[in-house]
C-alpha cells in the first residue's frame, strides 16, 4: 500500500469516526426513548436483552446502560407494567405475524416506571424488526417510544388504552388453542351445550366436554360468558 493509499484509508476511518460520533450525539438528543433490544436465543422471549440506549432513555428509565445489560431480562420486569409484560413474554406474540424479512413495524403501548419508582409513565411508539432469526423468530428491534401520561388525562382514554392492552393479551392467548379448540369455543361462544357441540363435530360429549373445560384453563377465564366475550373479540365468533 503506497501512501496515497495510506491516507485514504485513514481519512475514510477518521470520516466514519466522525459519523458515528454525530449520528450517536443526535440520538443521545432526541427527546425520546431509543432503544435496541435483541433475543439472544431464537424462541425464548425470556432471553430478551437491552443491548442499547440512547441517553434520554437512560435518564428517563434511570438505568445506566452497563446495569441493563447485566441485568438481562430482569431489566424488563423491573421496568414493565406485569400486564404489558405477559405479552412481550410469550412466544404467541410472533408466530404468524413474523418471517425472515426485517423492517417488520409494531405498535407499541405500555407503561414504564423508574428505577426505585411505584407508579408508571404510560409511552407510545413504534417498534421495528431489524434482524431475524432463520426460523422466522425476531432477533433484533428498535424502538422509538414518547411520553403520553399527560396526553391520558381522561378517564376515557385510559379506558381505551387498557381495553387495547387487555385485547392483546386476549389474542395471544387464543393463539395457544388448537384448530379443533377454537372450533369449539366458536361454538361455545354460539351459545351451544356441550351435547350439541359433540352431535356438530361427531365426538363424544365428555370430550366435548374436556375440550371447555382445557379452553377454559388455557384462557384463564372463570366461565362461560367470559369465554363467549374473549371469542367475540379474537374474531372467533
Amino acid at each position: 500500500m503506497n501512501k496515497m493509499e495510506i491516507d485514504r484509508s485513514t481519512q475514510k476511518s477518521v470520516f466514519l469516526n466522525d459519523s458515528i460520533d454525530f449520528y450517536k450525539h443526535i440520538l443521545d438528543c432526541i427527546p425520546a426513548i431509543v432503544y435496541i433490544n435483541t433475543f439472544t436465543e431464537q424462541g425464548n422471549p425470556y432471553s430478551l436483552v437491552n443491548i442499547w440506549s440512547n441517553r434520554f432513555a437512560q435518564q428517563f428509565i434511570g438505568y445506566s446502560q452497563e446495569e441493563m445489560v447485566e441485568l438481562g431480562f430482569s431489566f424488563f420486569e423491573d421496568v414493565l407494567h406485569p400486564d404489558d409484560l405477559e405479552i412481550i413474554t410469550s412466544s404467541k406474540v410472533w408466530e404468524g405475524s413474523i418471517n425472515n424479512s426485517s423492517e417488520i413495524i409494531y405498535t407499541l403501548l405500555h407503561r414504564l416506571r423508574s428505577k426505585g419508582k411505584n407508579d408508571y409513565t404510560w409511552v407510545y411508539g413504534h417498534g421495528l424488526q431489524t434482524e431475524a432469526y432463520n426460523g422466522g423468530f425476531p432477533k433484533t428491534l428498535l424502538s422509538i417510544l414518547v411520553e403520553i401520561t399527560d396526553q391520558m388525562h381522561t378517564e376515557n382514554q385510559l379506558v381505551v388504552a387498557l381495553k387495547e392492552i387487555n385485547r392483546l393479551k386476549n389474542e395471544m392467548r387464543c393463539k395457544s388453542l388448537t384448530k379443533r379448540e377454537k372450533e369449539v369455543l366458536s361454538y361455545i361462544a354460539s351459545g351451544l351445550t356441550d351435547l350439541q357441540i359433540s352431535e356438530k363435530l361427531y365426538i363424544s360429549f365428555a370430550t366435548a366436554k374436556t375440550h371447555r373445560n382445557r379452553i377454559i384453563k388455557k384462557l384463564k377465564v372463570k366461565n362461560t360468558a367470559c369465554l363467549a366475550a374473549l371469542a367475540m373479540e379474537c374474531g372467533l365468533c
